[in-house]
């Protein structure tokens, strides 16, 4: 296993604006509702009745887990610190977590018009600029795209277990390097679903048919009779991310 020498530190607004750099803010009182505005890259983000704010905490980079691939596997999810941990929730190319997730509250636009990642522009993966797990760990870490899912799942041996009371599959490695990938659910709305049951992360890429759906990424409980494979779904909702390391 190996740990790329990586230090970085953000400003962290509400843990949910962890991956804005360089930002400034305000205060101001509306109807004696104190609202902070935040404003990053020309684009304005307010938060009704904030319930702390931290500034200057240090971001934990994984551990970059060589299990013989073409690339290096994070030890554990994006904003996470532990294995098991199911860290952070985002919708497909945004770069910050939040408590709502449906089309009204996604970055890039609603279902019937989206401003990036559409027929016009034909992107296919998430840029640089908008991949959360570049922008937190920095330059080599990345959201893995649908190939790299691909190769961890034929490549690697997927066993179910449990760590500190949280199920999932430890991944190993034809070299005998492991990581664990832990049950997570999914944000729809507000709510998280199947948090026991199902492991469901974002891939950087965007479906072949419908560009209002992102590919991600499924394991679930075998008892469930589902196995691993690539789905695709709205990119409005929240899923985890567990990023890998390409250098």
């Amino acid at each position: 296993k190996t740990k790329p020498t990586v230090t970085v530190m953000k400003t962290l607004l509400l843990s949910a604006l962890a991956l804005f750099a360089g930002v400034s803010s305000y205060a101001q009182t509306t109807d004696k509702k104190e609202i902070i505005s935040v404003w990053s890259e020309g684009h304005r983000i307010a938060i009704l009745q904030p319930d702390s704010i931290t500034f200057g905490s240090k971001i934990e980079v994984p551990e970059a887990v060589d299990l013989g691939l073409s690339v290096k596997w994070a030890s554990f999810n994006l904003g996470a610190v532990t294995p098991e941990a199911s860290g952070d929730f985002y919708a497909w190319a945004e770069i910050a977590p939040k408590s709502y997730y449906d089309w009204s509250t996604y970055y890039h636009g609603v279902r019937d018009f989206l401003i990036k990642y559409n027929a016009t522009d034909k992107l296919t993966q998430i840029e640089p600029s908008d991949d959360a797990a570049t922008r937190i760990f920095g330059e080599g870490w990345q959201i893995p795209t649908e190939e790299q899912f691909k190769e961890l799942l034929t490549k690697c041996t997927w066993t179910t277990v449990t760590i500190n009371d949280i199920p999932g599959f430890e991944v190993k490695g034809e070299n005998g390097n492991s990581i664990f990938i832990p049950y997570t659910g999914t944000l729809y709305y507000g709510s998280v679903l199947f948090p026991t049951s199902l492991g469901s992360y974002w891939t950087s890429t965007l479906d072949t048919e419908y560009n209002d759906q992102g590919e991600y990424f499924k394991v679930r409980d075998l008892t469930l009779s589902s196995e691993p494979r690539i789905g695709t779904a709205d990119r409005c909702w929240g899923r985890p991310i567990r990023a890998v390391y390409t250098k």
